[in-house]
């Protein structure tokens, strides 16, 4: 279950992860031999399952039983040692049999990279990203209406990732980036152009990586206005938010196969806008996950927690009402374990919480799902 709370960033996120998934093995091939090649697999989900909360409804959650049916395709290219492609792609429906005003949800990604090793010492990744989302997603931290809403999003991303290895141990990496969103709507339409900068280190036989990273971030709006800090249109004018976002992450191995690995990380985001400052915030999060491999079975879990505090907004009513807050919590895990040469068996479990002083901006969901992954 993706993240409720961004669209474009659960996109991103997901690509990213799967191309480098199987881009790391094509590394390894590219060096063992010079000749092209070239390697396609696909998979195939089938699943079964609950969610309680279809809608992330504050005052009426509905339940239902879902099904599952989700595919994925990966194609590395390794044409010389020095250039390297991937493809991936990946498209989920849901269908819930029990919701009578969100009956199925669709989540599909595409990613496409090229990556040039000119040196040994510097790469560059140009790549581009193609998503289309139709879920409930939570829109309370953007806008006026605090909701959450069925939607249908599209967008796409182009970025160029540079990275130079200062040492063996040691790198920089620069990836800007520019992004275009339409929702079915139209009302949250935007384009957004980013840059992000990661400086790392490994120690101990790389079973240790620490890495700080900083972002910037511009998101102009193709309708939306800007607001008094009273939260009333302003006619005529046009919003834009400038994000500044940093992180520090530390990635992990241990064991004496390293069957253990974890990832934990921090970050401080601050929004500003371009009017009254009536969507200004300050999001604190952080993030741990730990995986486990074993000889036959996979075990991940992930969790999560967040908090943002506006500088403008409040809530309720009085001479000094109190700053507007929300808090987000969540948990995931997922067991996975062969049954046949083509098939695994997995259950995956998924716990969600927006927490607020504004009633109409809590809500509770878990998923609980079941079922096979076949290697086509």
């Amino acid at each position: 279950m993706l993240p409720r709370r961004s669209p474009p960033t659960a996109a991103r996120v997901a690509l990213t992860l799967a191309a480098a998934a199987c881009m790391e093995p094509s590394r390894a091939a590219a060096a063992s031999s010079s000749a092209s090649t070239s390697d396609l697999t696909a998979n195939l989900r089938l699943g079964a399952g609950h969610r309680h909360n279809v809608l992330l409804s504050a005052v009426q959650p509905e339940d239902s039983a879902l099904g599952l049916l989700e595919g994925e395709a990966f194609w590395t290219h390794l044409p010389s040692d020095a250039v390297e492609f991937v493809a991936f792609s990946n498209a989920t429906f849901t269908r819930f049999v029990d919701s009578r005003d969100n009956p199925h949800e669709i989540q599909a990604f595409a990613h496409a990279a090229l990556r040039w090793l000119p040196r040994p010492w510097f790469t560059a990744t140009p790549s581009l990203e193609g998503y289309h989302l139709k879920q409930v997603f939570d829109f309370s931290i953007n806008n006026v209406d605090r909701r959450t809403a069925l939607v249908a999003v599209s967008g796409g991303l182009a970025a160029v990732t540079l990275r130079w290895n200062a040492t063996p141990r040691t790198w920089l990496e620069l990836k800007p980036a520019a992004q275009r969103e339409r929702f079915r709507d139209h009302s949250d339409d935007s384009r957004q152009h980013l840059g992000r900068a990661t400086l790392a280190r490994t120690w101990f036989g790389e079973r240790l990586e620490l890495a700080v990273s900083g972002q910037a971030l511009r998101r102009h709006y193709d309708s939306r206005p800007q607001y008094t800090v009273a939260g009333r249109r302003l006619a005529g004018t046009a919003l834009f938010f400038d994000q500044r976002e940093f992180e520090a992450r530390a990635k992990f191995s241990w064991g004496a196969t390293r069957r253990w690995s974890g990832t934990t990380a921090v970050t401080r985001t601050t929004n500003r806008d371009n009017g009254s400052g009536f969507f200004n915030y300050r999001h604190r999060a952080a993030r741990q996950e730990i995986a486990w491999q074993g000889e036959r079975t996979k075990l991940r879990l992930a969790a999560r927690a967040g908090r943002y505090d506006y500088a403008v907004q409040t809530q309720g009513i009085g001479i000094n009402p109190p700053f507007r807050l929300k808090e987000e919590f969540s948990v995931h895990a997922r067991f996975e374990r062969p049954w046949t040469t083509r098939t695994t068996a997995f259950v995956q479990l998924g716990w969600e919480r927006s927490r607020s002083n504004d009633p109409l901006a809590r809500y509770r969901t878990h998923t609980a799902q079941a079922g096979l992954d076949v290697n086509l």
